[in-house]
């Protein structure tokens, strides 16, 4: 269904937060030629922050949609005081 968001979209917001860090750690040791498994902690770090920056972005837009619907509705309603109804 279009319009209707996605069945627990701060999970899937998670999961690909944490893909993205784990990928970036292994990227870094990649290109640095280190071992993949060269302190672990830092897997652990960057997933974390990668699931907390995934979430905070998804908050970030569900908060923009709502100030937008707020912010059309006023106008709206402004203009409708302004130039009458139409409708």
């Amino acid at each position: 269904r279009r319009g209707e968001p996605t069945t627990m979209p701060g999970v899937s917001a998670t999961t690909a937060g944490t893909a993205f860090g784990f990928a970036l750690q292994v990227y870094i040791n990649s290109v640095r030629k280190l071992p993949l498994t060269r302190r672990p902690w830092q897997y652990a770090v960057l997933m974390g922050a990668g699931a907390v920056a995934a979430n905070a972005i998804v908050d970030f837009e569900e908060q923009m949609e709502a100030d937008i619907e707020r912010t059309l509705a006023a106008r709206k309603d402004s203009n409708r005081r302004r130039f009458g109804s139409n409708e």
